[in-house]
């Protein structure tokens, strides 16, 4: 038998903590609380500090009264609300407000620490800022995007974690974001030698164009492969290396 002075068991110790975390997240007393499920203030808080264990119709009366993930309260699985969802504008939003004052605190931009006071102060709204502002908020938000990208990649993982293929297609699928989302730059041509045709000159006048990467251009409905090779051309009238 345990003594009175034992501490509680783990599960119980880590139940009880969850359930305080509702009472916080609710801002309500531990009698408030007990009032609203029908328990008693007595039982709620020896509940809360993991020395008694809650039954069905206690648990069934969190989960109906506040909207409480039965899985979560019991077991620690998923979240408080039964959702792992995550609205990403918002978070997003979030990322670069965060970056704002980070470089008005740590950084020292005095511009961002104006807009940032601004929208403490309630002088200017997150929804209607002025142009300079919103330009200084979307130039964080923009700075933070891999933040959201990482959120959303967190989210398809699922809590069921295989580490080996999670971490496989977070690094496909961020190198395809990232590729799709940086600026293409124009390839230099290496100069041909003095004298030469270039390569993507038409030939003879025939409006077939060579393309010098992988991507094969359309001229007159002729493809050019990177090795010169015109398709759709008779062999005959090839040009000769």
């Amino acid at each position: 038998m345990t003594s009175p002075s034992a501490s509680p068991p783990e599960d119980l110790r880590a139940l009880g903590a969850r359930l305080s975390a509702v009472i916080a997240s609710e801002r309500i007393s531990q009698a408030d609380f007990a009032a609203r499920i029908g328990a008693s203030p007595s039982f709620v808080s020896d509940a809360a500090r993991g020395l008694k264990v809650p039954g069905a119709l206690f648990l069934h009366a969190v989960k109906r009264e506040f909207g409480v993930s039965l899985d979560w309260l019991i077991a620690g699985d998923g979240s408080m609300r039964g959702t792992n969802s995550i609205n990403l504008e918002l978070f997003r939003v979030v990322c670069g407000l965060v970056e704002l004052v980070r470089l008005w605190r740590v950084e020292g931009d005095k511009g961002a620490g104006r807009v940032a006071q601004a929208l403490v102060d309630g002088s200017l709204s997150i929804s209607l800022l002025p142009a300079a502002a919103r330009q200084r908020l979307d130039a964080c938000i923009q700075a933070t995007d891999s933040h959201a990208l990482a959120a959303s990649l967190y989210i398809a993982s699922g809590d069921k974690v295989d580490w080996e293929s999670s971490v496989r297609q977070v690094i496909r699928s961020a190198t395809a974001h990232f590729d799709l989302s940086r600026p293409v730059l124009p390839q230099p041509h290496p100069a041909p030698p003095q004298g030469a045709k270039r390569a993507d000159e038409p030939m003879g006048g025939s409006g077939i164009q060579v393309n010098r990467g992988k991507v094969v251009k359309a001229a007159f409905h002729s493809f050019v492969e990177a090795d010169g090779a015109p398709r759709g051309v008779p062999a005959s009238k090839r040009r000769k290396r």
